[in-house]
């Protein structure tokens, strides 16, 4: 890998977008562990990296060699403080397990609600009502 300024460097030249005091430019392979499938970059850059996409395999498996497009390099993306981070998949995890306490308290409810008729109709049967 080439040899390149630190992103702080090159962010007030190449990203004149301000952001919060403790947030910092990172270079996308910083933060990224997997890339997944998904939208491709729309913006070209013809010194940039090749940005590999569907279109670059054929039917057979082959490399389509003519079909690259580049992209900036390096790619960058606003970045809070790793506590900032913490603390919003923290608070994010908190509700993800409120909303799945209560999606089980409402499936329960909707489960007693649809036992209801047939034990309305055992008490009527067996002279309950």
């Amino acid at each position: 890998m080439p040899n390149r300024p630190p992103v702080a460097e090159q962010e007030a030249k190449a990203n004149p977008r301000t952001l919060p005091s403790s947030w910092r430019w990172v270079r996308l392979g910083d933060v990224i562990a997997e890339a997944k499938p998904g939208f491709a970059c729309g913006v070209r850059d013809a010194k940039g990296v090749v940005q590999l996409r569907m279109n670059n395999v054929d039917t057979r498996g082959k490399m389509v060699w003519s079909e690259f497009i580049h992209v900036p390099d390096p790619f960058q993306i606003p970045a809070p403080p790793y506590a900032d981070q913490r603390r919003v998949a923290a608070m994010l995890n908190e509700q993800m397990a409120s909303t799945g306490r209560t999606r089980k308290e409402i499936e329960e409810e909707l489960d007693a609600v649809n036992k209801l008729p047939a034990a309305l109709l055992r008490r009527a049967f067996n002279g309950g009502l």
